[in-house]
């Protein structure tokens, strides 16, 4: 950034120079424009913060610092984290594990209307995909936006029948919701994918109170 700054200083400078083929007005312009310029700068390089120029970079480091050492990575804060991934993903939107630690990071963190906005950025790249799907529904019931999760779960279940966890979140939605058919109806097409399991079927009934 500070060497983009100095650049464009340059060629504005030169280009009025040029424009005005050096006369004594130019010249004196640009004496002038010195004398403003050069002070500013060492005023600010001697007061301002110059990380505000390397930040990106310094954010790049400290992860991938973390990334070589998973201890540190434990350190990274989540704040440094997500900035790091927002840069990252507006250079590179197809990466499916940057969206995913980016909305999980997101969610950690109590951002949670960030966390929903980058599910579902990373829904429109990957609308089948499994985790996005049950962790915005996870997402949205824990916000209480129970219909959503619901909307979520369904269409996380209709294309992978057999993900236990969408079925059991359903069971206990529709409990919550004094939606009891509803809840029969899921937990019986459960018994079928988990034929055999009777004590984990019996715990999921006995739970749910599904008689």
């Amino acid at each position: 950034m500070f060497l983009s700054l100095v650049i464009f200083l340059v060629i504005i400078t030169l280009s009025v120079l040029y424009l005005n083929k050096f006369q004594r007005k130019t010249l004196g312009f640009f004496l002038v424009f010195l004398l403003i310029t050069i002070p500013t700068t060492i005023i600010y390089l001697s007061k301002g913060n110059l990380e505000t120029f390397f930040f990106e970079e310094k954010i790049n480091k400290i992860v991938q610092e973390g990334i070589n050492d998973p201890e540190n990575f434990k350190r990274i804060s989540p704040q440094v984290l997500i900035i790091f991934l927002e840069k990252k993903l507006k250079k590179k939107p197809n990466d499916l594990q940057g969206w995913l630690i980016l909305s999980r990071t997101c969610v950690l963190s109590g951002h949670y209307q960030k966390a929903d906005k980058y599910y579902k950025n990373a829904l429109e790249l990957f609308p089948k995909n499994e985790n996005i799907l049950l962790e915005i529904a996870l997402l949205k019931k824990k916000t209480n936006q129970t219909e959503s999760a619901e909307k979520y779960l369904n269409r996380l279940k209709n294309l992978y029948p057999s993900n236990i966890k969408a079925r059991e979140l359903l069971i206990e939605i529709y409990t919550n919701n004094y939606m009891q058919m509803k809840a029969i109806n899921e937990y019986k097409e459960l018994t079928i994918i988990k034929k055999g399991e009777k004590k984990y079927l019996e715990s999921i009934k006995k739970k749910y109170n599904l008689n």
